[in-house]
């Protein structure tokens, strides 16, 4: 291959490549400090919210007809995810009960189902007596 044709072979594409690359070194070399930023609206912002005194519901078989009292009946907890989803959402999004359909009255394990995209971080009391009400 001769000289020439080194140079002149695929000329356009060397030329385009060539221009590129320039372009790309003056971005990076112009003396001013070129930021490539995400715009705040697209950026991913983890937050917690703190819900208190919500109230704690019992699950139990349909055919369980005995009363149960809870104490305390009202929980504190702690929510984390995006805060866009934390600002939307609402109580009536979050079912917080305790599970009798197995087990028996005394201390119980404090459940919370939330949507998607929101984690539950903290229940406070974790755990609540339950008990057989009094006729």
């Amino acid at each position: 291959m001769a000289k020439r044709d080194i140079i002149l072979n695929n000329f356009l594409w060397k030329l385009i490549s060539l221009l590129l690359a320039t372009a790309v070194w003056l971005t990076f070399h112009s003396g001013g400090k070129v930021r490539l930023q995400m715009p705040d609206d697209l950026a991913i912002v983890s937050g917690t919210r703190t819900l208190s005194n919500v109230a704690v519901s019992v699950l139990r078989s349909a055919d369980d007809h005995r009363e149960y009292r809870i104490n305390p009946g009202q929980v504190d907890i702690e929510l984390g995810g995006e805060a866009s989803e934390l600002r939307r959402l609402m109580l009536a999004d979050l079912h917080v009960f305790v599970d009798l359909r197995d087990g028996e009255a005394g201390p119980t394990l404090v459940t919370v189902n939330a949507p998607s995209g929101v984690r539950v971080e903290r229940i406070i009391p974790l755990h609540v007596n339950v008990q057989l009400a009094k006729p």
